[in-house]
């Protein structure tokens, strides 16, 4: 507290001890709450000042924030690959198994094979019978160009840690002659 001449009062302010002799000796050193940063609450007591505490703690937040946000929309964007990679490695399964019993045309194949899967557009389907006879082994691959729901990997130092484009591709033993569809390039 201050007097009315502007002094501050010594009898609320914090004491310090001050070692002065050789055996132990300390005088007893009183410190104005101004000089410390810290002010009287109404029972006497000191606490620190508020103002520089919440000036310090922005300035922190200032420089942890954008890591933050950053790492978020990193681990959303990594989700977004992951979901789409298993949309193309469904959409081969599917494509196989549709392959394996010889069900409808290239065609139509392709066009349930795009309806499977959730991705807007893009796709593309290569289509191998392989020898076309029962037994024989065709093959089927799918690739889709991968996108960014945030746009986080165009970004020049993290586009380098994603993938431009999605592919599956997926093995079958034919279980019916090839006789309705046949090898080649699809897209939808």
């Amino acid at each position: 507290e201050s007097s009315p001449d502007g002094q501050v009062s010594q009898s609320n302010c914090p004491t310090w001890r001050e070692p002065i002799g050789p055996f132990g000796e300390s005088a007893v050193t009183k410190i104005p709450a101004r000089r410390l940063g810290r002010e009287m609450n109404g029972s006497g007591s000191l606490m620190w000042s508020n103002a520089r505490e919440r000036g310090a703690t922005l300035v922190e937040f200032a420089f942890v924030a954008p890591l933050l946000l950053m790492l978020v929309i990193g681990i959303v964007d990594f989700g977004w690959f992951i979901s789409q990679q298993q949309d193309v490695r469904y959409g081969a399964r599917e494509a196989a198994r549709l392959a394996t019993v010889n069900t409808a045309s290239t065609a139509d194949m392709t066009s349930t094979v795009c309806d499977a899967m959730d991705i807007a557009g893009g796709v593309t389907i290569v289509w191998d019978e392989g020898a076309g006879t029962i037994g024989s082994t065709g093959s089927v691959e799918v690739t889709v160009e991968a996108g960014s729901l945030t746009g986080f990997s165009s970004l020049p130092f993290v586009g380098a840690l994603y993938p431009d484009t999605l592919t599956s591709r997926v093995e079958f033993r034919l279980e019916q002659p090839a006789s309705s569809w046949s090898s080649g390039t699809a897209s939808c």
